[in-house]
């Protein structure tokens, strides 16, 4: 017998929050002043929330690790692994109406395999 379909959707979105809290609670720390991030007990809404740990962390080399530059490599070398595959791609998918239709006037099915 199965649940009801109420308790399957509660039971699902009891479980999203739960799985989503560590992350809401990540984002609203790094929106906090450095003094209160610590603090007890811990405020949901930070106010006055601020942006300078992302400038911290993505531009400065003082006390981070280069976390912007560590972006603008994987950027480099996704985007490059992108193009050469569009690219190859493409020029096999040029060809390849050519040799599916030679393989389909072949007699036997091995020849078909082999192109």
């Amino acid at each position: 017998m199965r649940p009801p379909r109420g308790v399957l959707t509660a039971l699902m979105v009891g479980c999203a929050i739960l799985w989503l809290l560590p992350v809401v609670w990540v984002l609203v720390t790094s929106l906090k002043l450095t003094a209160n991030i610590v603090k007890l007990p811990p405020e949901w809404i930070p106010w006055p929330a601020t942006l300078a740990h992302y400038g911290e962390v993505l531009f400065s080399s003082s006390r981070t690790a280069r976390i912007g530059r560590a972006f603008l490599n994987s950027t480099i070398v996704s985007l490059g692994a992108v193009v050469l595959v569009v690219f190859t791609s493409a020029l096999t998918a040029y060809r390849w109406p050519a040799c599916a239709f030679r393989a389909a006037t072949r007699s036997s099915p091995s020849s078909w395999a082999v192109s």
